[in-house]
């Protein structure tokens, strides 16, 4: 049997063979071919059929959605249970997060008594080449209470 012909026992339901849908209709005792029952018996298989394959296009549709939103959904729970992990590792790290600090204790601490004898956040960042925020939370991890405001003005 061939893709496009009917099982021998299907012959009279005239029913095209699809493969994955077949239906198979017996004949009523007692009637004719030539009655309008056999004729009303096919249309509605025919029907049938028309549903079923609507029912299925609907069904791919509705899986294609399916899985586009759960591949958002695992998307999400992946970067959470990176995060889960990565917290759940560096929980037990104590510190201070991100880049190592440009600055050792022992120049902090220079940099400290610098910034203690007058020198501003600015000729500091000058001085050593680097960014004014650096200069700052160098400053404060050396445990210096920061002026704030511009210097007053020397005469």
């Amino acid at each position: 049997m061939t893709g496009g012909e009917c099982p021998s026992w299907a012959v009279g339901a005239k029913v095209p063979f699809e493969g994955a849908i077949s239906v198979i209709a017996e004949p009523i005792p007692g009637a004719s071919r030539d009655t309008g029952i056999m004729s009303d018996l096919k249309r509605l298989l025919r029907e049938l059929s028309r549903e079923i394959e609507r029912l299925a296009e609907r069904n791919e549709v509705l899986e294609r959605r399916l899985s586009s939103i759960t591949g958002a959904l695992e998307g999400d729970i992946r970067i959470q249970g990176r995060t889960a992990s990565r917290s759940a590792r560096h929980g037990r790290r104590i510190g201070r997060r991100g880049a190592p600090s440009k600055f050792d204790d022992a120049q902090a601490s220079q940099l400290r008594k610098e910034y203690e004898r007058g020198a501003t956040s600015a000729q500091l960042a000058r001085k050593y080449k680097a960014a004014l925020p650096t200069i700052l939370s160098t400053l404060r991890r050396a445990g210096t209470t920061l002026r704030r405001g511009r210097p007053s003005r020397k005469r």
